[in-house]
């Protein structure tokens, strides 16, 4: 779509989420949304501003750990005056074009919906923060591991995880010694 465009069909084809905390610098994608439309979506979204233009911003192409990222962010936020904190559910119309259906401030950690990466929602999803510098290598290994996460590690068995930053950024890592939960260890994967 053309930013002198005004034509878009009466329905939209989905409706999703994105949400953007305050200490993140990219707001995160409903996982489900981009698994129905993945085939569908441009590198750039076009977010209707009104009749004569639309807002820009960019998709980061993943489909493990969607991602809009800063471009073009800080102009869609001054211009609808959005909380630091905020779920906005997009109309997506197809050809890469969206407009807001809705938005609303996130003021607890409970409120964030299952897709997001800090949700924490009962039974729904997990979450542990793992501080990760230097300090924290023992040769290629991670460690020491938190008890309450080795141990969700031992008991769901798994052979890797994702690191998802605070920047954005996500790694694979594998989980070693998963038979001992005081020696489980993450690694290189």
């Amino acid at each position: 779509m053309t930013t002198s465009s005004n034509t878009i069909p009466t329905l939209p084809f989905d409706t999703f989420s994105i949400v953007r905390l305050a200490n993140q610098d990219y707001a995160e994608i409903e996982t489900d949304f981009v698994n129905r439309q993945k085939y569908h979506l441009p590198d750039t979204c076009q977010l209707i501003k009104n009749v004569n233009e639309n807002h820009s911003l960019q998709f980061n192409n993943e489909y493990d750990n969607p991602l809009i990222l800063n471009k073009g962010w800080e102009e869609f936020n001054n211009f609808h005056n959005l909380p630091k904190n905020v779920e906005v559910v997009l109309d997506y119309y197809g050809s890469g074009v969206f407009s807001i259906k809705n938005f609303k401030e996130l003021t607890l950690k409970s409120q964030l919906p299952a897709f997001h990466s800090k949700s924490l929602i009962p039974n729904k999803t997990t979450c542990y923060e793992v501080t990760l510098m230097p300090m924290n290598y023992n040769g290629p290994k991670l460690k020491p591991l938190p008890m309450d996460f080795a141990t969700f590690l031992q008991d769901y068995w798994f052979d890797f995880i994702t690191l998802c930053g605070q920047n954005g950024m996500t790694m694979p890592i594998g989980v070693y010694r998963k038979n001992d939960l005081h020696r489980i260890r993450l690694g290189p994967n």
